[in-house]
């Protein structure tokens, strides 16, 4: 097996789930990729281990059971502490107003369901570029005085 690229290893990834076929076949790709998945089934366990454990990147389906991922996305961004968290949406809504949606509140990245895992693997390793080019938010601005 290929050794796992430099960027890759020891990532988290955190998979909100609930079809477990699916999560299944997401897990043992991610795995396989280099990365370090978790997986959970609905909101509720997703917001609790994104608090605790603060992962890179946060794939998520929009119809999750207990908290419905539009409102996991709206909790995180709104998080001082994960709130730039990369967020990547797999869904079988695959209209332009769940997309934009979305986009809205602020997602990186959505795939519609079906796709293929080597793509979402493709958009996890374009987040994690993106966010570590991103720099940190600056608590306040400085003005010199003139």
């Amino acid at each position: 097996m290929k050794a796992a690229p430099k960027s890759r290893r020891r990532k988290t990834i955190l998979v909100a789930e609930d079809e477990s076929q699916l999560a299944g076949i997401i897990r043992l790709s991610l795995h396989e990729a280099g990365y370090k998945p978790v997986v959970v089934g609905d909101g509720i366990e997703a917001l609790n281990y994104i608090l605790e454990h603060r992962p890179d990147v946060v794939v998520l389906d929009l119809m999750l059971p207990r908290l419905a991922g539009y409102d996991l996305c709206a909790m995180i961004r709104r998080s001082p502490t994960v709130g730039r968290t990369p967020l990547v949406v797999i869904s079988g809504m695959g209209t332009d107003d769940s997309k934009m949606r979305a986009f809205e509140m602020g997602v990186d990245d959505y795939v519609t369901k079906p796709f293929v895992v080597a793509e979402l693997i493709a958009r996890i390793d374009a987040v994690l570029r993106r966010s570590a080019q991103s720099p940190p938010p600056t608590p306040f601005l400085v003005h010199s005085a003139s």
